[in-house]
């Protein structure tokens, strides 16, 4: 902090993906004409224009590591399957460390979720994928921005995020354009993904809000 301290002393402006840099850089006493905000996001009409049967309950697309939670996104839909009183499926899209424990994991819950696997797509592939799917998944415990929302948010797949990425409060406005929900809870993941899947009203509602909110990026 003291480095940084001395360096923003030294620094003309200052450039952000969203208001948590804002704040972050505030916090050092940086006046606010020097912050410029600059989100990341992705090419919103790349990834609207396919319409495509939903194959596909939960899609999760990131890498395989141990920050963005695979494994929380698997153990989320084992509880919606037990909630709803269905099978449910999960598609899995990217590559990582974790692939293997990931599918030692699924073997384990098959009964209840049916777990398959992408791989790494390019730009092209990916929004088939995203059109495929009813319910984005992204509990990530770090992430300055997740363009993967945008990518999902244009598509028009309803998001559930956790509160520690840039697009929660942002694009992802809880009950409004998708939900944000603690990583501690997985009771509260599982209501709202439960809700999506079961509700047709509030998944389309979610969805078109998602589709206008991603716009302005």
């Amino acid at each position: 902090r003291l480095v940084r301290t001395v360096i923003y002393s030294l620094s003309a402006s200052f450039v952000g993906a969203c208001e948590g840099s804002r704040r972050l850089y505030r916090s050092y006493s940086v006046k606010p004409d020097r912050i410029f905000l600059a989100p990341l996001c992705t090419d919103n009409l790349r990834f609207s224009k396919h319409k495509e049967e939903k194959r596909f309950d939960f899609i999760f697309c990131s890498r395989f590591v141990a920050h963005k939670n695979p494994l929380f996104a698997l153990d989320v839909a084992h509880a919606v399957s037990l909630q709803i009183g269905r099978r449910v499926s999960l598609r899995f899209v990217g590559q990582g460390t974790l692939e293997s424990e990931i599918k030692r994991r699924a073997e384990l819950l098959s009964a209840t979720v049916d777990v398959s696997f992408a791989g790494y797509l390019s730009q092209e592939l990916l929004p088939l994928e995203y059109a495929r799917s009813r319910v984005f998944l992204f509990p990530t415990s770090f992430d300055p921005w997740g363009v993967v929302v945008n990518e999902a948010c244009a598509a028009g797949v309803p998001c559930v995020v956790s509160p520690h990425t840039g697009v929660a409060g942002e694009l992802i406005r809880d009950g409004e354009t998708g939900y944000v929900c603690s990583l501690e809870d997985i009771p509260m993941w599982t209501s709202r993904c439960a809700e999506l899947l079961s509700d047709k009203q509030r998944w389309s509602k979610i969805s078109g809000a998602a589709s206008d909110a991603v716009q302005r990026y």
